[in-house]
Protein backbone atom coordinates (compact mmCIF):
# COMPACT_ATOMS: atom_id res chain seq x y z
CA UNK A 1 0.00 0.00 0.00
CA UNK A 2 1.36 3.47 -1.23
CA UNK A 3 2.18 5.14 2.21
CA UNK A 4 1.00 9.02 1.75
CA UNK A 5 1.95 12.08 3.78
CA UNK A 6 -0.63 14.98 4.50
CA UNK A 7 0.14 18.17 4.31
CA UNK A 8 -1.65 21.19 4.72
CA UNK A 9 -0.25 24.87 3.10
CA UNK A 10 -0.27 27.42 6.25
CA UNK A 11 0.01 30.96 6.18
CA UNK A 12 3.50 30.73 7.72
CA UNK A 13 4.74 27.03 7.05
CA UNK A 14 3.48 23.46 6.95
CA UNK A 15 1.24 21.52 8.82
CA UNK A 16 2.16 17.36 8.39
CA UNK A 17 0.17 14.97 10.02
CA UNK A 18 2.66 12.74 11.88
CA UNK A 19 2.98 8.75 11.45
CA UNK A 20 0.61 7.72 14.21
CA UNK A 21 -3.29 7.26 14.25
CA UNK A 22 -3.26 9.90 17.81
CA UNK A 23 -3.69 12.49 14.94
CA UNK A 24 -1.31 14.74 15.92
CA UNK A 25 0.77 16.97 13.40
CA UNK A 26 4.20 18.67 13.33
CA UNK A 27 4.30 22.71 12.16
CA UNK A 28 7.22 23.30 10.23
CA UNK A 29 8.23 26.52 9.42
CA UNK A 30 10.61 27.65 6.41
CA UNK A 31 13.77 28.33 7.44
CA UNK A 32 16.36 30.97 5.59
CA UNK A 33 13.77 32.81 3.27
CA UNK A 34 12.71 36.45 3.95
CA UNK A 35 9.32 36.61 4.55
CA UNK A 36 7.20 39.70 2.62
CA UNK A 37 3.89 40.62 4.02
CA UNK A 38 1.00 39.48 2.50
CA UNK A 39 2.91 37.18 0.11
CA UNK A 40 2.89 33.71 0.59
CA UNK A 41 5.52 32.07 2.11
CA UNK A 42 6.66 29.30 -0.21
CA UNK A 43 7.27 32.46 -3.22
CA UNK A 44 10.39 33.32 -0.85
CA UNK A 45 12.20 30.25 -1.48
CA UNK A 46 12.07 30.64 -5.61
CA UNK A 47 14.02 34.16 -5.24
CA UNK A 48 17.62 34.44 -6.07
CA UNK A 49 16.69 32.55 -9.24
CA UNK A 50 15.61 29.56 -6.56
CA UNK A 51 18.97 29.41 -4.45
CA UNK A 52 16.65 29.45 -1.14
CA UNK A 53 15.15 26.55 -1.96
CA UNK A 54 17.23 23.71 -0.53
CA UNK A 55 17.41 26.00 2.99
CA UNK A 56 13.64 26.77 2.99
CA UNK A 57 12.11 22.76 2.20
CA UNK A 58 15.69 21.25 4.73
CA UNK A 59 13.24 20.88 7.82
CA UNK A 60 10.35 20.19 6.04
CA UNK A 61 12.49 17.00 4.84
CA UNK A 62 13.89 15.92 8.20
CA UNK A 63 9.96 15.75 9.58
CA UNK A 64 8.97 13.73 6.77
CA UNK A 65 11.79 11.49 7.07
CA UNK A 66 11.75 11.25 10.56
CA UNK A 67 7.76 10.15 10.49
CA UNK A 68 7.84 8.07 7.31
CA UNK A 69 10.97 6.93 5.67
CA UNK A 70 12.95 8.59 3.00
CA UNK A 71 10.71 11.28 1.54
CA UNK A 72 11.15 9.88 -2.20
CA UNK A 73 9.83 6.51 -1.17
CA UNK A 74 6.12 8.02 0.17
CA UNK A 75 3.47 10.35 -1.63
CA UNK A 76 1.97 13.16 -0.79
CA UNK A 77 -1.47 14.85 -0.36
CA UNK A 78 -1.75 18.84 -0.13
CA UNK A 79 -3.86 20.82 1.16
CA UNK A 80 -3.35 24.70 -0.77
CA UNK A 81 -5.22 27.90 0.13
CA UNK A 82 -8.47 29.02 -1.19
CA UNK A 83 -7.55 31.65 -2.52
CA UNK A 84 -4.16 30.08 -4.85
CA UNK A 85 -3.93 30.95 -8.53
CA UNK A 86 -2.92 28.47 -11.06
CA UNK A 87 0.62 30.20 -10.47
CA UNK A 88 0.67 29.73 -6.26
CA UNK A 89 -0.62 25.87 -7.15
CA UNK A 90 2.49 25.15 -9.51
CA UNK A 91 4.83 26.98 -7.26
CA UNK A 92 3.82 24.45 -4.25
CA UNK A 93 3.82 21.64 -6.40
CA UNK A 94 7.61 22.07 -7.69
CA UNK A 95 8.73 23.21 -4.41
CA UNK A 96 7.30 19.95 -3.00
CA UNK A 97 9.02 18.15 -6.03
CA UNK A 98 12.23 19.45 -5.26
CA UNK A 99 11.72 18.29 -2.06
CA UNK A 100 11.91 14.71 -3.15
CA UNK A 101 7.96 13.36 -3.29
CA UNK A 102 7.68 10.17 -5.24
CA UNK A 103 4.05 11.66 -6.81
CA UNK A 104 1.56 14.81 -5.61
CA UNK A 105 -1.90 15.17 -5.55
CA UNK A 106 -3.26 18.81 -4.80
CA UNK A 107 -6.56 19.51 -3.87
CA UNK A 108 -7.98 23.36 -2.34
CA UNK A 109 -8.22 23.05 1.74
CA UNK A 110 -11.54 24.56 1.96
CA UNK A 111 -12.72 21.27 -0.59
CA UNK A 112 -12.09 18.69 1.90
CA UNK A 113 -15.31 18.44 3.54
CA UNK A 114 -16.67 16.75 0.39
CA UNK A 115 -14.98 13.93 2.55
CA UNK A 116 -17.91 14.00 5.37
CA UNK A 117 -20.45 14.01 1.96
CA UNK A 118 -21.00 17.69 2.02
CA UNK A 119 -21.31 19.03 -1.47
CA UNK A 120 -23.20 22.12 -1.19
CA UNK A 121 -21.94 24.94 1.86
CA UNK A 122 -20.52 28.18 2.51
CA UNK A 123 -16.75 28.52 3.63
CA UNK A 124 -14.81 30.83 4.80
CA UNK A 125 -11.06 31.18 5.19
CA UNK A 126 -8.00 33.38 5.53
CA UNK A 127 -4.69 33.39 3.65
CA UNK A 128 -1.61 35.29 3.83
CA UNK A 129 -3.08 37.89 1.67
CA UNK A 130 -7.26 37.79 2.10
CA UNK A 131 -10.49 36.66 3.81
CA UNK A 132 -11.81 34.07 1.59
CA UNK A 133 -15.88 33.24 1.16
CA UNK A 134 -16.76 30.62 -1.40
CA UNK A 135 -20.01 28.76 -2.12
CA UNK A 136 -19.91 25.39 -2.94
CA UNK A 137 -22.29 24.06 -5.01
CA UNK A 138 -22.26 20.18 -6.14
CA UNK A 139 -18.79 20.38 -4.98
CA UNK A 140 -17.50 23.35 -6.98
CA UNK A 141 -17.11 26.53 -5.62
CA UNK A 142 -19.26 28.59 -7.87
CA UNK A 143 -18.70 31.91 -6.62
CA UNK A 144 -15.84 33.52 -4.18
CA UNK A 145 -15.78 36.74 -2.87
CA UNK A 146 -12.53 38.67 -1.67
CA UNK A 147 -11.99 40.59 1.25
CA UNK A 148 -9.32 42.99 2.61
CA UNK A 149 -8.09 41.73 5.68
CA UNK A 150 -7.68 44.88 7.43
CA UNK A 151 -11.20 46.01 6.98
CA UNK A 152 -13.58 42.95 6.44
CA UNK A 153 -15.91 42.30 9.67
CA UNK A 154 -18.36 39.76 10.84
CA UNK A 155 -21.32 41.91 9.87
CA UNK A 156 -19.64 42.35 6.08
CA UNK A 157 -19.60 38.69 6.13
CA UNK A 158 -22.94 38.06 7.47
CA UNK A 159 -24.12 40.10 5.37
CA UNK A 160 -23.04 38.38 1.80
CA UNK A 161 -23.54 35.00 3.21
CA UNK A 162 -27.59 35.87 4.04
CA UNK A 163 -27.47 37.18 0.58
CA UNK A 164 -26.44 33.61 -1.02
CA UNK A 165 -28.99 32.03 1.62
CA UNK A 166 -31.38 33.88 -0.18
CA UNK A 167 -30.53 32.72 -3.75
CA UNK A 168 -30.50 29.04 -2.39
CA UNK A 169 -33.23 27.05 -3.21
CA UNK A 170 -34.23 24.37 -0.99
CA UNK A 171 -32.82 23.81 2.48
CA UNK A 172 -30.62 26.26 3.91
CA UNK A 173 -26.60 26.14 3.21
CA UNK A 174 -24.55 25.42 6.42
CA UNK A 175 -21.72 27.88 6.77
CA UNK A 176 -18.23 26.50 7.90
CA UNK A 177 -15.24 28.65 9.14
CA UNK A 178 -11.76 26.72 8.26
CA UNK A 179 -9.22 27.34 11.24
CA UNK A 180 -5.14 28.28 10.54
CA UNK A 181 -4.99 31.82 11.32
CA UNK A 182 -5.41 34.45 13.77
CA UNK A 183 -7.38 36.93 11.44
CA UNK A 184 -10.29 34.52 11.75
CA UNK A 185 -10.17 34.67 15.66
CA UNK A 186 -13.51 36.86 16.15
CA UNK A 187 -15.18 34.49 13.26
CA UNK A 188 -15.91 31.30 14.90
CA UNK A 189 -19.31 31.82 16.45
CA UNK A 190 -20.31 32.81 12.01
CA UNK A 191 -20.63 29.17 11.58
CA UNK A 192 -18.67 25.59 12.52
CA UNK A 193 -15.31 25.64 13.03
CA UNK A 194 -13.50 22.86 11.09
CA UNK A 195 -9.93 22.98 13.08
CA UNK A 196 -6.56 22.07 11.67
CA UNK A 197 -6.83 18.42 13.47
CA UNK A 198 -10.04 17.89 11.48
CA UNK A 199 -8.92 19.06 8.81
CA UNK A 200 -5.82 16.94 8.89
CA UNK A 201 -8.22 14.06 9.22
CA UNK A 202 -10.76 14.66 5.78
CA UNK A 203 -7.28 15.31 3.99
CA UNK A 204 -6.31 11.46 4.82
CA UNK A 205 -9.64 10.43 3.82
CA UNK A 206 -9.21 12.66 0.53
CA UNK A 207 -5.81 11.09 0.32
CA UNK A 208 -7.15 7.54 0.18
CA UNK A 209 -9.58 8.67 -2.43
CA UNK A 210 -6.85 10.11 -4.49
CA UNK A 211 -5.27 7.34 -4.26
CA UNK A 212 -7.49 5.09 -4.48
CA UNK A 213 -6.52 3.32 -1.77
CA UNK A 214 -9.02 0.49 -0.48
CA UNK A 215 -10.22 0.47 3.23
CA UNK A 216 -9.43 4.21 3.85
CA UNK A 217 -9.84 5.42 7.36
CA UNK A 218 -13.66 6.53 9.02
CA UNK A 219 -13.27 10.46 9.64
CA UNK A 220 -14.94 10.82 13.17
CA UNK A 221 -14.89 14.43 14.26
CA UNK A 222 -17.42 13.81 16.77
CA UNK A 223 -20.83 15.88 16.96
CA UNK A 224 -20.81 19.39 16.54
CA UNK A 225 -24.06 21.52 15.49
CA UNK A 226 -23.45 22.91 12.21
CA UNK A 227 -24.96 26.80 12.08
CA UNK A 228 -26.88 28.16 9.49
CA UNK A 229 -28.39 31.69 8.89
CA UNK A 230 -31.59 30.89 10.79
CA UNK A 231 -29.15 30.45 13.79
CA UNK A 232 -27.34 33.20 13.42
CA UNK A 233 -29.29 36.91 14.03
CA UNK A 234 -27.20 39.62 12.10
CA UNK A 235 -28.69 41.96 15.13
CA UNK A 236 -27.40 39.21 17.48
CA UNK A 237 -23.80 39.28 16.55
CA UNK A 238 -23.00 42.93 16.53
CA UNK A 239 -19.21 43.59 17.11
CA UNK A 240 -18.30 44.43 20.22
CA UNK A 241 -14.71 46.05 21.64
CA UNK A 242 -13.25 42.80 22.44
CA UNK A 243 -14.18 40.70 19.67
CA UNK A 244 -13.13 42.54 16.50
CA UNK A 245 -12.89 40.19 13.66
CA UNK A 246 -10.20 40.92 11.49
CA UNK A 247 -10.05 44.79 12.21
CA UNK A 248 -7.25 46.35 13.19
CA UNK A 249 -9.21 49.75 14.16
CA UNK A 250 -12.71 49.10 16.55
CA UNK A 251 -14.77 51.57 14.66
CA UNK A 252 -14.24 50.22 11.36
CA UNK A 253 -17.59 49.33 9.72
CA UNK A 254 -17.04 47.16 6.55
CA UNK A 255 -19.91 47.81 4.95
CA UNK A 256 -18.82 51.22 4.58
CA UNK A 257 -15.31 51.45 4.36
CA UNK A 258 -14.14 52.39 0.96
CA UNK A 259 -11.07 50.42 0.95
CA UNK A 260 -12.79 47.09 1.67
CA UNK A 261 -12.35 44.84 -1.85
CA UNK A 262 -14.99 41.90 -2.37
CA UNK A 263 -14.72 40.45 -5.73
CA UNK A 264 -17.12 37.98 -6.91
CA UNK A 265 -16.67 35.71 -9.08
CA UNK A 266 -18.89 33.43 -10.46
CA UNK A 267 -17.72 30.62 -13.16
CA UNK A 268 -19.94 29.96 -16.15
CA UNK A 269 -21.92 26.58 -14.60
CA UNK A 270 -23.59 29.48 -12.48
CA UNK A 271 -27.19 30.25 -14.08
CA UNK A 272 -27.07 33.48 -15.52
CA UNK A 273 -30.41 34.29 -14.53
CA UNK A 274 -28.86 34.74 -11.29
CA UNK A 275 -26.98 37.34 -12.44
CA UNK A 276 -29.98 39.40 -13.03
CA UNK A 277 -31.50 38.77 -9.28
CA UNK A 278 -28.76 41.23 -8.06
CA UNK A 279 -29.20 44.87 -9.15
CA UNK A 280 -25.55 46.38 -9.88
CA UNK A 281 -25.54 50.15 -8.89
CA UNK A 282 -23.01 52.55 -11.63
CA UNK A 283 -21.73 55.45 -10.49
CA UNK A 284 -21.87 58.16 -12.92
CA UNK A 285 -19.01 59.45 -13.85
CA UNK A 286 -18.30 62.85 -13.15
CA UNK A 287 -17.54 65.05 -16.22
CA UNK A 288 -13.92 67.36 -16.01
CA UNK A 289 -14.86 70.00 -17.92
CA UNK A 290 -11.41 71.07 -17.86
CA UNK A 291 -9.92 67.98 -19.06
CA UNK A 292 -12.45 67.77 -21.98
CA UNK A 293 -10.95 70.64 -23.32
CA UNK A 294 -7.17 69.96 -22.32
CA UNK A 295 -7.15 66.91 -24.04
CA UNK A 296 -9.81 68.40 -27.10
CA UNK A 297 -8.07 68.33 -30.33
CA UNK A 298 -9.27 70.05 -33.53
CA UNK A 299 -7.82 68.25 -36.22
CA UNK A 300 -8.45 70.73 -38.66
CA UNK A 301 -6.64 73.19 -36.90
CA UNK A 302 -2.70 73.13 -37.70
CA UNK A 303 -0.83 73.20 -34.93
CA UNK A 304 0.72 76.35 -34.09
CA UNK A 305 4.68 74.83 -32.74
CA UNK A 306 4.55 73.30 -36.39
CA UNK A 307 7.51 73.81 -38.17
CA UNK A 308 6.28 73.73 -41.69
CA UNK A 309 10.20 74.73 -43.08
CA UNK A 310 11.98 72.23 -41.05
CA UNK A 311 9.78 69.70 -42.25
CA UNK A 312 9.95 70.37 -45.82
CA UNK A 313 13.64 70.61 -45.48
CA UNK A 314 14.12 67.14 -43.73
CA UNK A 315 12.20 65.93 -46.62
CA UNK A 316 14.43 67.14 -49.34
CA UNK A 317 17.61 65.60 -47.10
CA UNK A 318 15.62 62.23 -47.31
CA UNK A 319 15.11 62.78 -50.78
CA UNK A 320 19.07 63.11 -51.58
CA UNK A 321 20.01 60.39 -49.17
CA UNK A 322 18.24 58.19 -51.55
Amino acid sequence: MKKIVNVIIENDGYLVKNNSEDGTFTRVMPQGIQRIPCIPFYHSAWLIMGNLLKPAVTDFVDVVNSQYGKIKNVYGMVAYPADALPADIRMIQQTLEYAGFKGLKMVSKTSLLKAEGLTNYIAISASERLVVLEWYRDGVPTESRYYNKVSVGRNRLLSDIEKIQKRQAGSKLKVFVFDGCAELAGLYSVGELVDENRALKLLVKTGYEQYKIKNAPEVNVGSVSSATLDDLKLEDLVLEETDAAVSVDENVNASENQDDIAVVCVPDVVNKKEDKEEAVETEELHVDEELEQRLAIDVNEPDKEFDEWAYKQALAEEEIEK
